[in-house]
């Protein structure tokens, strides 16, 4: 069913969603883990990857239309861990000083993983959306489709 809202979750909602609110969820950091644009950027990968995956539904959303919200929040979570992996296989470096060797930037995997979890969740979520909207288009649904 579709949501009442429409537009993108809002930057404090994806913050929410990842503990990213304040710099005091992070312990280590104790920054912000992801800039605004970055939220942006995420925002509006899954809605482009929502349009751009066969089939062709003869409708292409935007961020203002996109009405199902629930697995695009996942997704946008999926995109910033994949650009949190980037960024820290980008400047891992092991380091040794006094005989302890320092590995903080050693994060890459945990994030893939998260990110590979969230995004194959979403690939899932829009191959069964998009069949959902071919078959009620072709045979008409239960209650008939308002999304078009």
């Amino acid at each position: 069913a579709l949501t009442s809202r429409l537009g993108p979750p809002s930057v404090a909602e994806v913050r929410l969603h990842l503990r990213d609110s304040s710099p005091a969820e992070s312990y280590l950091l104790n920054r912000l883990r992801f800039d605004d644009a970055e939220i942006a950027l995420a925002t509006v990968r899954p809605v482009e990857y929502f349009n751009e995956v066969p089939p062709d539904l003869g409708r292409h959303y935007t961020t203002s239309s996109f009405p199902w919200r629930h697995f695009w929040l996942d997704a946008i979570a999926g995109n910033l861990f994949l650009m949190a992996a980037e960024q820290f296989r980008a400047n891992q470096l092991t380091y040794s000083a006094g005989g302890i060797q320092v590995e903080d930037q050693a994060k890459e995997q945990p994030y893939e993983q998260a990110a590979a979890r969230r995004m194959q969740d979403w690939r899932d979520w829009v191959r069964r959306k998009k069949a959902e909207i071919n078959m009620n288009a072709c045979f008409g649904g239960i209650g008939g489709y308002q999304g078009f």
